[in-house]
């Protein structure tokens, strides 16, 4: 059964030891918290760890780095049809309605804001250490400001509330629902909160993965900044992108591909991840998909069919075909770029220089025969799951990493007339790694370059319909996608393809007619829906 809006279970579970690859939210949760009577350290502990659960849910059933590559123009969305995942659908051919629109994203993020505003608001009354209390504070107001970062870039106007209702139905006219601008100035306030003194470790140690840390704070910030394009703030991020950029504790990865395993998890580049596990992982369908554990989107985004038909064990598993990628973002890289097969996993390529017998289904919706490489699922990464297979994948989703890092403070010190060498130093660091550095690989840094830079950088990650909005070219996105199947002699078909092109009254999805109901009249829908 669904929960309704703010009204939320307060979920806790116990910190316990975990691998790198591992989340430190491994346990069933606990709902036993005490609501307005006195917090024990144990149970802020608790609360703080529980206001991570949320995370995991964004793959159930629209992963954040699916739903933002919808809107951009580098990838389809795939699936068995038009219908299979109808709100993705819809996102990607910019005609959404508030009736068939996921509320996924929209309650995973208040049920997490739930619990962070129970660390916030509570944890100072607790007897305990003064700098653990003052970590948890900012560590809480980090965490919040993602969940609400996340509702605000793709819902625009949103309520907005520190302090957790009692009662739902009493209490909802007091919720405001804030238009986007003045959301914007909320955000601010809260992460700089959250950086405020040394609280938060610039990088979190090996026990900690998963935790927000001050480096992932400032990140954090950077993204926000960029999105509303606040010119005002853009020297700000340039130091804090270059206070990460200076400090040993990161670092490019040599080998772009070998991030994407599971060995690179949190490797020298990550700043921060969403955390997954398949050690013991009970997340099953329903509502069990909502239990601490593994992901479901390599398998969303594998290949559907796939077969080696070598006799030898596989690297890949088969999947349900989401998220071909476009033969055109292929196409845009030089064969010398390791990006290019690293990131992306073209099956003619697979099949003249791999495996000559490898097959897969192509007859799923949308098919190009390009995969998402970074996210697809390898054999043996489910292997310790208890529930469904197919939804306890141990791959972490990556949000933020050092290749950002670099490639934002290059374009916002030529958005402030900074120094042209460090912004090229920045750019070429990136496309460095990527040629391994060799060949003619350094260009200036222009701020078409950059962009440039970040779609091949950032292929599948979610980065390039938010880009192409700050550098002012979302209304050239046009693309060709199927619409329907031409049924031709002999039982055979094609594909019937139509052009969908973004324009500015899309900007925001509809708010899920789902919470507007919930809501008993406190929300408003966006314009256009």
């Amino acid at each position: 059964m669904k929960k309704i809006l703010l009204y939320a279970t307060v979920f806790a579970a116990l910190l316990v030891s975990s691998s790198c690859s591992d989340s430190f939210i491994t346990n069933q949760p606990s709902t036993d918290l005490p609501g307005n009577k006195e917090y024990t350290e144990a149970m802020i502990d608790q609360s703080m760890i529980g206001s991570y659960l949320p995370l995991q849910w964004f793959d159930l059933w629209m992963p954040l780095p699916l739903i933002a590559e919808a809107m951009g123009d580098d990838i389809r969305v795939g699936g068995g049809s038009a219908e299979d995942q109808l709100a993705t659908h819809d996102i990607s051919r910019y005609r959404g309605s508030a009736s068939t629109h996921s509320d996924a994203i929209w309650s995973a993020c208040y049920e997490g804001i739930f619990h962070t505003n129970i660390v916030i608001n509570r944890a100072a009354e607790v007897k305990m250490d003064k700098d653990k209390i003052d970590r948890l504070i900012a560590e809480a107001y980090a965490l919040r400001t993602f969940y609400y970062y996340q509702v605000w870039r793709f819902y625009g106007n949103i309520p907005f509330f520190e302090n957790n209702p009692n009662d739902i139905v009493s209490e909802w006219k007091n919720i405001k629902q804030y238009k986007a601008d003045e959301m914007y100035e909320f955000l601010i306030r809260d992460i700089n909160k959250a950086l405020e003194g040394d609280h938060l470790p610039l990088r979190t140690d090996a026990k900690e993965y998963g935790r927000f840390s001050r480096a992932a704070a400032q990140m954090l910030k950077a993204h926000i900044v960029l999105t509303q394009a606040d010119q005002s703030k853009y020297a700000e991020v340039v130091t804090d992108m270059k206070t990460i950029i200076e400090s040993p504790l990161y670092d490019l990865e040599p080998n772009f591909a070998s991030m994407w395993e599971s060995a690179g998890e949190w490797g020298k580049e990550s700043i921060f991840e969403i955390n997954y596990t398949d050690n013991g992982a009970t997340r099953g369908w329903g509502d069990d998909g909502k239990k601490p554990g593994g992901s479901v989107f390599p398998t969303m985004i594998g290949i559907n069919g796939f077969n080696d038909n070598s006799g030898i064990p596989s690297v890949y598993s088969a999947g349900w075909g989401f998220m071909p990628m476009e033969k055109h973002l292929y196409d845009l890289y030089e064969d010398a770029d390791q990006r290019k097969n690293g990131g992306i996993l073209s099956f003619d390529y697979y099949v003249d220089n791999i495996n000559p017998k490898a097959t897969y289904d192509d007859s799923r919706w949308d098919n190009t025969g390009y995969f998402n490489k970074k996210y697809l699922p390898r054999k043996g990464e489910n292997s310790l799951a208890l529930g469904s297979t197919d939804l306890n994948y141990r791959n972490n989703h990556r949000i933020y990493r050092l290749a950002d890092t670099y490639l934002i403070a290059a374009e916002l010190i030529l958005r402030t007339g900074g120094d042209q060498g460090t912004a090229e130093t920045y750019l070429n660091k990136v496309r460095g790694r990527a040629y391994q550095y060799t060949g003619t690989y350094q260009k200036p840094a222009t701020l078409d370059n950059i962009l440039a830079e970040r779609r091949l950088e950032f292929s599948g990650e979610g980065h390039r319909f938010f880009d192409l909005l700050r550098f002012g070219k979302a209304t050239d996105i046009s693309k060709e996608m199927q619409i329907g199947w031409k049924e031709l002699e002999g039982g055979k078909r094609e594909r019937i393809y139509g052009t969908f092109k973004y324009t500015s009254d899309k900007r925001y999805f509809p708010i899920p007619k789902s919470e507007i109901d919930r809501s008993l009249g406190a929300l408003t829908q966006n314009e256009g829906y």
